[in-house]
């Protein structure tokens, strides 16, 4: 075999690893996405239209961001059960990183594929664990505009850039801060290119500004239709977000034991790596400018950009994945030292096992727990409308109640993502369910069981009570259980307990 051959073979080896924590349990859970799951079956049953979930949601049908990962699992649920949609849409997100990272890296150092492996850290990444479909979804798409910007002819600058407007313009529809990221760097790679082969600059921003016409007027609609995605903004302290650069929070999502010095490992070698790089690296050729420019733009974002802001939240670990990600793609250009180099790789590598290891442990820790939540929440039907009440103190849980609406035709109450003014799915105003109290937000939570039937006529026919405390119970608690104490027990277990209405 020869040994580009094996390189490809043991890359996709390795790729494939990373779907271990994916297939290896009942439930892939993250901490959003068993929210997202169920707005896909929720999304789905509108299509068919729905009398029962048409009842509490509608669809949102404005040309809105973050489309892409409801469409695919909804689509997998027409012919699948939603677990399959759930790792189905997992699955595509590490497959297509890996794809598209390795064929930009090989098309730029050709003669060393085995840079390549730098993506692996990319493949389960902070936003996998946290449950950020869209956005993890979107990391291929940018990965596409990149190489496509890099190999776009100027020789067609006077037609339009069909291709590169397509993908832009899906990746709007899958994540907006990836939207605008991908159009600044494709603008800067096609500028730089375009002088660095001599030309002016010009044809190369045309190519780009055209390319991304329609996503710039969509995002223009969206700013202008949401003016609460302008509001305020908050910061993560910056020694917080330089630690970050070497102990690898773009790659650690929930703090597992083990997982901060696995990452750690990933991540160290790629940013002393990349400093050098960025310190010591402007000499060499214009493409290797490029790519470093590209990465130091990326850092100043990351140093400067707020954590929250319009509307989003959880940017600044965003900002490092990006930061990691075009930095591995300027060591990969630049051609550093063959053994500086080959060390890199080999660190991360066995890092990035040793993290996909762990997470394939904590992935099956948690699909026990979402399978013991689902055997207690058998009794509970389709037209179901269920109250759930999570006491967990693991804030992974968040959630899990959501599999319930993810897997039948039944209204829970607690569904954040539908709240969001730019969801594909949203609550109708007249069957919200803020008025029964802090369910969706504390883990000791106040209720009015009856609130919800007096405000919507609809009433709520399933109570669900998850890690509720078994001693000593607050006074919330207690007047729950007061308030349902004539309904009927329908399963119970060590973690859960059910009450159906009589």
């Amino acid at each position: 075999m020869r040994a580009g051959a094996g390189a490809k073979l043991l890359y996709w080896l390795l790729a494939a690893l990373h779907l271990w924590p994916i297939w290896g349990s009942a439930w892939f859970v993250t901490v959003d996405g068993p929210c997202h799951l169920a707005n896909a079956r929720i999304l789905l049953d509108l299509v068919r239209g729905d009398e029962f979930t048409g009842r509490f949601f509608a669809l949102h049908t404005w040309p809105e961001p973050y489309w892409t990962g409801p469409v695919i699992m909804a689509a997998v649920m027409s012919v699948a059960p939603a677990w399959v949609a759930e790792k189905a849409v997992f699955s595509l997100a590490v497959i297509a990183v890996a794809w598209s990272y390795r064929r930009l890296a090989v098309s730029l150092a050709p003669e060393r594929p085995w840079l390549s492996f730098l993506a692996m850290p990319f493949l389960l990444h902070y936003a996998v664990a946290m449950g950020f479909i869209n956005f993890s979804l979107s990391l291929p798409l940018l990965l596409m505009a990149l190489h496509h910007a890099w190999h776009q002819p100027f020789v067609s600058a006077r037609g339009y850039p069909t291709r590169m407007a397509l993908i832009l313009t899906l990746l709007f529809f899958t994540h907006l801060t990836s939207f605008m990221a991908a159009g600044a760097c494709v603008a800067l790679i096609l500028l730089l290119r375009d002088r660095g082969e001599g030309g002016s600059g010009l044809s190369g921003l045309r190519i780009a500004v055209l390319a991304a016409v329609p996503g710039i007027c969509l995002s223009l609609a969206y700013w202008l239709m949401h003016p609460t995605a302008r509001g305020g903004a908050t910061w993560v302290p910056l020694d917080d977000r330089l630690a970050w650069l070497v102990n690898g929070r773009a790659y650690n999502a929930l703090g597992v034991d083990g997982e901060f010095y696995a990452s750690a490992m990933t991540a160290a070698p790629v940013a002393f790596l990349g400093a050098w790089l960025l310190i010591g690296g402007w000499k060499k050729d214009w493409a290797v400018r490029t790519w470093l420019l590209l990465a130091a733009c990326a850092l100043v974002a990351f140093l400067v950009l707020p954590d929250v802001a319009a509307g989003g939240s959880s940017a600044s670990p965003r900002a490092l994945l990006f930061f990691m990600l075009l930095v591995s793609l300027a060591i990969t250009a630049s051609g550093a030292h063959g053994t500086l180099a080959l060390v890199t790789v080999t660190i991360v590598i066995a890092g990035d096992i040793w993290h996909t290891t762990l997470q394939a442990r904590t992935a099956r820790a948690l699909s026990s727990e979402a399978t013991a939540l689902l055997e207690v929440a058998a009794p509970i039907g389709d037209a179901a409308v269920v109250l759930p009440l999570n006491y967990s103190g693991n804030w992974v849980h968040s959630n899990l109640s959501s599999y319930i609406a993810a897997t039948r035709n039944a209204t829970v109450l607690d569904n954040f993502v539908a709240l969001a003014p730019f969801s594909p799915v949203q609550w109708r105003p007249e069957s919200l369910p803020l008025g029964i109290g802090d369910f969706a937000t504390s883990n000791a939570p106040c209720v009015r069981v009856r609130e919800y039937e007096r405000l919507t006529g609809v009433p709520i026919t399933h109570v669900f009570f998850w890690k509720s405390p078994a001693e000593s119970p607050d006074s919330c608690t207690t007047s729950t259980l007061e308030q349902v104490s004539a309904w009927h027990r329908a399963a119970e277990s060590g973690d859960a307990l059910l009450f159906v209405q009589p």
